[in-house]
């Protein structure tokens, strides 16, 4: 049974759903009292939006969700400066969000799909269907483009710490799982050298409970999918398609990868999962990753900790990868030329040599019984 989404919240209802053309209110805090014209002015971030067919169709979707049925708010003072820190929010971006909060507020365009942005992830709270993805915000919407969705996670915190709460989960792994958002605004760095927050659709699945940083490691909530369901039957185990399974994931920033911290974290998930989801059974895990690509093992040595990591999954298939992944996994920025980057680690000079020999990387996918 999925927990609730809503149990226990406060029952302040805020209304039901309106056409995006009318604005909600929109909240007057201490910090900042606005003019009526401040409000008035008409905003064109949606209709900007509205100009991405995606965006649109996410419009349609926010229409017809509406705002959420609990009281939300923006947190101010001191509470928004402790939710950045539980976020783990880089120290120099702390001043752009402060600023840019008013942006936020008193802006009719991007209150109204804030709300409706957390509920979203309210709406599929403790369940593995995801919501409709959160792609990044198009620059051409302002300043607030690259930090928009650290918003949303602001407004999601005391959600996610109260469903962590109900299932007993210890607040040491809440804040390690939730420090992923900070970790991504460096990911956005290394990536596209400029500040912001990576990859915000992959972050949907933090505050909605799917996915915990466990040591090394982080083990997401999901199901066995068709392709892995029929590799376990072929070799007899009574697992199938839609069975839960847990998803293995290998975050940037966080140190070696070791086969005694690996360890660790799968012994760590074997007590969590048993202890906070007893009604799910897994006995599946599962990993996508360009780490698994069968192809490092003509470049790295046999202790290396990629290889060992890679052999504790039975391969099914390559993934759907390109040299793109490797590239910016392992460098960052795509585009740079190959002879630029730099050659310390085994890793990188396997990625190089690599495609400078004219080959493809791509990735792999591979299971394990628990």
């Amino acid at each position: 049974m999925r927990t609730d989404p809503f149990a226990n919240a406060e029952a302040q209802v805020i209304g039901p759903a309106r056409p995006y053309r009318q604005r909600d209110h929109i909240p007057v805090t201490h910090q900042h009292i606005f003019t009526m014209e401040c409000i008035l002015t008409a905003s064109r971030i949606i209709e900007i939006l509205r100009e991405d067919q995606h965006f649109a169709t996410w419009l349609d979707y926010l229409d017809e969700i509406g705002p959420p049925p609990v009281a939300i708010s923006l947190v101010d003072g001191d509470a928004f400066m402790a939710a950045l820190a539980d976020l783990d929010v880089p120290v120099d971006d702390i001043e752009t969000l402060i600023s840019l909060r008013f942006q936020i507020e008193s802006d009719p365009d991007l209150w109204w799909i804030l709300v409706r942005a957390v509920h979203s992830l309210l709406l599929r709270m403790d369940i593995v269907d995801s919501p409709p993805g959160f792609h990044p915000m198009p620059i051409a919407i302002g300043p607030i483009a690259p930090f928009f969705y650290v918003y949303v996670f602001v407004m999601m915190l005391a959600h996610t710490k109260a469903l962590h709460h109900r299932r007993s989960i210890p607040e040491v792994i809440t804040i390690a799982t939730m420090a992923d958002i900070g970790r991504n605004m460096l990911v956005h760095r290394k990536w596209h050298g400029t500040h912001g927050l990576a990859a915000p659709d992959w972050l949907t699945l933090h505050p909605r409970g799917m996915i915990y940083q466990l040591g090394r490691l982080q083990f997401e909530r999901s199901d066995i999918d068709k392709t892995t369901g029929n590799a376990i039957a072929a070799v007899g185990l009574p697992y199938r398609t839609g069975d839960s399974c847990l998803s293995i994931h290998i975050p940037d920033f966080m140190g070696s990868m070791s086969a005694a911290a690996c360890d660790d974290s799968f012994h760590q998930a074997s007590i969590f999962f048993a202890d906070h989801f007893p009604e799910e059974e897994f006995h599946i895990a599962v990993c996508n990753s360009w780490l698994l690509d069968k192809q490092l093992k003509d470049y790295l040595k046999p202790a290396s900790n990629v290889l060992s990591f890679q052999s504790r999954f039975r391969q099914i298939r390559p993934a759907e990868w390109n040299n793109d992944g490797p590239i910016r996994f392992v460098f960052g920025p795509i585009d740079e030329p190959l002879e630029s980057l730099p050659q310390d680690t085994s890793i990188q000079r396997a990625v190089v040599s690599h495609i400078q020999a004219g080959r493809s990387w791509h990735g792999g996918m591979g299971w394990m019984e628990l």
